[in-house]
């Protein structure tokens, strides 16, 4: 669990667009705290950031994306992969015409109140593939490679243990994405015909198939 990871990430306008990498990091008990929309990643201004195999749990807000506003840096430009998000009032909340971001084979597990929510933007700049929800999908995800599935899709929901039960139906149902090549174990994508869908890619038990 880590303590603190709310990072003001500004760049000014006439500087290069700063990088930064997150990866492998859980985070949680982002809540009730002394500011409003409290969020575990909160990742604005002239940035890109790529956050991949992250885990957010018990939080107001698990990413929280700016775009610029009527600001002259640029807001960020994010992509988010092999994400896991439950137990938080909303995933991604999304502001100020946000323009570039990418959540790609992310689960969003049980818990998540709203999914993804909007604050003075639209949702045109959000490219939503292979996202996986413990509910109903959203307007933000509603290209075909994005699942809504019930707790028989994974191995143990309740547990939130959101890797891919055998047989789960999104197993071999997502798209090839040039920027996610494993899972958030490392496993190479795919292992069947095509990518699966959320943050888990499924290996069947030696002499077995993947159906």
């Amino acid at each position: 669990m880590l303590t603190e990871l709310r990072r003001d990430t500004k760049a000014a306008a006439n500087l290069p667009r700063a990088t930064l990498v997150i990866r492998d990091t859980v985070a949680s008990g982002f809540r009730a705290g002394l500011i409003s929309n409290m969020a575990a990643f909160n990742l604005k201004e002239n940035i890109a950031v790529a956050v991949d195999r992250v885990t957010v749990y018990d939080s107001e807000i698990a990413f929280r994306l700016r775009g610029p506003g009527a600001s002259a840096t640029g807001g960020a430009w994010v992509t988010v992969a092999n994400a896991v998000v439950h137990d938080s009032a909303t995933a991604f909340r999304y502001e100020d015409s946000i323009a570039k971001v990418s959540i790609w084979n992310t689960t969003i597990g049980a818990g998540v109140a709203r999914p993804f929510r909007a604050a003075e933007s639209g949702s045109g700049g959000l490219e939503v593939r292979n996202l996986l929800i413990h509910g109903t999908l959203p307007p933000e995800a509603s290209h075909t490679s994005n699942w809504s599935v019930g707790p028989e899709a994974f191995v143990d929901a309740a547990a939130d243990n959101y890797a891919l039960a055998p047989g789960s139906v999104v197993i071999d149902a997502g798209i090839a994405l040039e920027g996610v090549t494993t899972d958030r174990t490392g496993i190479s994508r795919p292992q069947g015909r095509a990518y699966d869908v959320g943050a888990y890619e499924w290996i069947a038990p030696a002499g077995s198939s993947r159906r």
